[in-house]
């Protein structure tokens, strides 16, 4: 499995957050020990009605360990996406097309997204 951080854009105090998901937990955890993220900045769906995916908030200084560490660098469509198939996931569901949430949306970028999802979910 991979794990994917998305663009820092995010303000928290004086820092600037991103998002880091994986379609395993325990692929996301490992990763976070290894760059040493606290299990508090995990943001779960189960426990925290307002997160749409389960996924830690880190810092630019962080993201950029996890860069190193072997993270890959996503766009927010693409962070959409791969927070959607966590989401499904972590509640059993894969039955779902996590696609199909953002078919009219965006309709114009949806066959590469179709492409790239494929492609990740194989690795």
């Amino acid at each position: 499995m991979t794990v994917y951080v998305d663009e820092p854009r995010h303000a928290f105090g004086r820092m600037i957050m991103c998002h880091m998901v994986a379609p395993d937990l325990v692929e996301l955890h490992a990763m976070a020990d290894r760059i040493g993220v606290s299990r508090q900045w995990f943001q779960d769906p189960r426990r925290m009605p307002k997160v749409s995916a389960p996924h830690y908030d880190i810092a630019k200084s962080k993201r950029a360990l996890a860069v190193a560490a072997g993270a890959k660098e996503i766009g927010r469509y693409q962070m959409a996406v791969i927070s959607k198939v966590a989401l499904f996931r972590l509640h059993g569901r894969t039955d779902m097309d996590p696609l199909a949430l953002f078919r009219r949306t965006l309709s114009d970028r949806l066959p590469e997204l179709e492409a790239w999802l494929a492609e990740e979910l194989r690795r």
